[in-house]
């Protein structure tokens, strides 16, 4: 694990969380404006924080597959939470050349 998946995974990762929870219904608007000229059919959010932006696309998409991916164990139970019907993996989002 790197440092930086070490930060996001443990206490600065979980006040991040904390600090940044708000209702997502005000960032609405802001969501209706890019996404609306933008539909997509499938949508993984690496980095999730707490879901509010996943539950802004999937009111926006409800046709949609979406799916967050949450380093951070704090914030992947907030998510969790929301009982939204989207999928929400914890784990660092990877990738590379082989």
């Amino acid at each position: 694990m790197t440092h930086q998946l070490e930060s996001w995974d443990g206490e600065f990762g979980t006040a991040y969380a904390d600090r940044n929870l708000v209702d997502w219904l005000v960032r609405l608007p802001a969501f209706r404006q890019v996404l609306e000229a933008r539909p997509f059919q499938l949508l993984l959010k690496a980095g999730s924080t707490c879901g509010q932006r996943l539950l802004a696309q999937a009111d926006l998409q409800p046709e949609a597959e979406i799916g967050g991916l949450e380093p951070n164990r704090h914030a992947l139970q907030i998510v969790l939470a929301l009982g939204s019907g989207f999928a929400a993996l914890q784990g660092p989002a990877r990738g590379g050349m082989p």
